[in-house]
């Protein structure tokens, strides 16, 4: 939950449980983000030092201690007219 105060380019985000009771899901949680354009997620995002060294490293199955997270994860951006989430 750091990352925003890392990355500039995140405008709002949320971390959420998905209720199961209303939303069946194999997935427990939910990361999302909002980004003024796509070069916010594919630039910044992804090539930041703080996405590569504190949240990258718990998806790759190669470095020691990782593997906590779900290998099948899904990683879906889409565009939207106006913002979706409630700024923090």
């Amino acid at each position: 939950m750091a990352m925003p105060e890392h990355i500039s380019t995140i405008r709002s985000w949320s971390l959420s449980r998905v209720d199961q009771t209303l939303t069946p899901s194999r997935w427990a949680h939910v990361w999302e983000q909002e980004y003024a354009d796509v070069q916010g997620l594919t630039g910044e995002y992804l090539g930041h030092p703080f996405h590569w060294t504190c949240v990258d490293r718990w998806f790759d199955g190669e470095i020691p201690g990782a593997g906590i997270v779900e290998p099948h994860l899904v990683h879906v951006f889409r565009w939207s007219r106006e913002p979706v989430l409630a700024s923090h």
